[in-house]
Formats: structure tokens, C-alpha cells, sequence
């Protein structure tokens, strides 16, 4: 079966599924920042050296669709392959709730960052970091979030 990854990379690839949550703050321009959190599912794939994924996550300010795209960075971080860092770039929509804001949608982009550690052949638990600008939305600068998402490769 050819993949966009193995296409690419000609490498062997690990589809996996995940659910997370992340502690969201958003930066509002005239407004005090707002804190919330958001749950989200992702679908992707991973190589050795790169992974890709779609993530849709909601919370009661938000709802966010995004594609990344990481570059495993350190494979042996910690003196094992069971830690491996990875940063990353990411592209999506977000759409504000109504009592929030007025221009209530509109687009991110930004930088990723993270560890992943493996608990088994199947899981993986993912600590991250992600920045986000926000494009098309007047009230608002960025989104950064800080989430742990659990893994399951099939």
C-alpha cells in the first residue's frame, strides 16, 4: 500500500489513533487571556524520523481541525529509544463559540514541540507543546497549549 510517508520517505510507517487533552490559553487583543481546556483525537502516521497527523480537539471556546507534520529530532535522547523528542509545524482552522467573539473564524499556524515515550510495541504517550498564530480573527494574537495524548499503533 502506498502512503504519502512511505511515498516520501520510502520508510516502514505505523498508522496509530489518539485522545489527549490539552490546557489551552488564548491570547485575546483587547480582552484578558482566557485558560480552558480542550480534548482531542488524532489520526496519523510515524516513521523512525517523521510523523504525520490530523487532529480535530474542542473545548468550550473552540473548535480546532489542524495537519501536522513532525521531525523526530533525537532518537536516543535520554540514552534509550523509548524517549524520542520531536518539533514540529502545524496548519489548521479554528472556529471561536459565538459569545466569544464577533469574527469567530479563521486560521492557525505555528511551531510544535515534544517527547514522545514508548510504553509498549502499541502505546506511546506524547508530552507536548504547540504555538499557534491566529489569522482572520481580529480579537485574538495566538493559541499556546500544553497537552498529554496516549497513543495506540494498529
Amino acid at each position: 500500500r502506498m502512503t504519502p510517508l512511505k511515498f516520501i520517505f520510502f520508510q516502514k510507517e505505523f498508522p496509530f489513533l489518539s485522545v489527549g487533552v490539552n490546557a489551552v490559553s488564548v491570547d485575546y487583543k483587547n480582552y484578558p487571556n482566557k485558560k480552558s481546556a480542550d480534548l482531542f483525537v488524532r489520526w496519523g502516521e510515524q516513521t523512525l524520523q517523521w510523523r504525520t497527523l490530523f487532529e480535530f480537539a474542542h473545548s468550550t471556546q473552540t473548535d480546532r481541525f489542524s495537519m501536522e507534520i513532525d521531525k523526530i529530532v533525537a532518537q536516543k535522547l535520554f540514552g534509550s529509544s523509548k524517549y524520542r523528542a520531536y518539533i514540529g509545524l502545524s496548519l489548521g482552522s479554528v472556529k471561536f463559540s459565538k459569545n466569544e467573539l464577533t469574527d469567530s473564524s479563521g486560521f492557525t499556524y505555528g511551531a510544535s514541540f515534544g517527547i514522545l515515550i514508548y510504553a509498549s510495541e502499541r502505546l506511546d504517550v506524547d508530552l507536548g507543546a504547540k504555538y499557534l498564530l491566529v489569522q482572520g480573527v481580529d480579537e485574538v494574537n495566538y493559541m499556546a497549549q500544553i497537552g498529554i495524548a496516549v497513543s495506540y499503533f494498529y
